[in-house]
């Protein structure tokens, strides 16, 4: 028998300054400027969203499952002058488990960003040297075994 399981996770949040202030750093051109109340705290997604789809195959003790998950933009600077835009991306992963005298053995596989998008992972906030944008890894993959002994 195979066994289907779908997970999700949806996440808001409203990060705002309630309060206005000059900055020195920040802006594209790492000239600061006025932080106005309601401005989005830089680094924050405002939504966020994570789709899973696994299965099991109990016989051949077989996992598996699609990913997929959901960021919007993010600001790179207390001033909101630029954002780095939102993106979506699918993952797999796969994977066998034995048990066998106290012993547990998994071997896995792991595809990240199986479309190879290109997309902004990560954003300096207020960086000065306008280097604001990290790219995120394309398609990638991880391997693995996993041995452990549990001792009675």
């Amino acid at each position: 028998m195979i066994y289907f399981n779908l997970y999700g996770a949806y996440t808001f949040i409203d990060a705002k300054f309630d309060s206005q202030y000059t900055s020195g750093i920040g802006g594209l051109n790492g000239g600061g400027g006025t932080v106005s109340i309601g401005n989005t705290i830089p680094g924050t997604y405002r939504q966020q969203l994570y789709l899973e789809s696994s299965w099991k195959y109990p016989e051949l003790n077989f996992k598996a499952a699609l990913e997929g998950r959901v960021n919007t933009k993010v600001y790179i600077d207390d001033i909101n002058s630029a954002a780095a835009p939102g993106y979506g991306i699918l993952n797999l992963r796969a994977g066998f488990e034995q048990n066998a005298s106290g012993w547990k053995f998994t071997e896995f596989a792991r595809v990240e960003n199986i479309l190879d998008k290109s997309y902004i992972g990560s954003v300096r906030v207020n960086d000065n040297n306008n280097r604001n944008y990290e790219p995120a890894a394309g398609r990638n993959y991880l391997v693995g075994i996993n041995a452990s002994y549990q001792f009675k």
